[in-house]
Formats: C-alpha cells, sequence, structure tokens
C-alpha cells in the first residue's frame, strides 16, 4: 500500500458539504422555475417558432 492511511478512516473534509436535498425551499428555486416554465411556454407558443413548418 503506498498510501498514508492506513487506520482504515476516510480524511475529513476541508469544507462542509451544502445540502441541496432541500433546495425546492428556496425562493429563488421557485422564481427560476417559473421563469423557464414562462420562456418554454413563450418559444412554443410564438408564431415564428412554430412546431409545424409554414405553408407559403
Amino acid at each position: 500500500m503506498t498510501s498514508d492511511h492506513h487506520d482504515g478512516h476516510a480524511p475529513k473534509p476541508t469544507a462542509p458539504a451544502r445540502d441541496w436535498t432541500r433546495i425546492h425551499h428556496s425562493p429563488v428555486f421557485w422564481i427560476g422555475i417559473v421563469l423557464c416554465l414562462a420562456a418554454i411556454s413563450i418559444y412554443v407558443w410564438s408564431d415564428d417558432l412554430a412546431w409545424r413548418p409554414r405553408i407559403g
């Protein structure tokens, strides 16, 4: 073994890890979701960016 950690314990992290499991409690997350859904809606419902090709 070439590792210096032979005692079986993992080294402690130097910085605390963020808790990403509760991101849905942040108002910034929900504002971002609303803005993304609004952008998708504008893209789909606009006349210039229609799903089917224009005739004529």
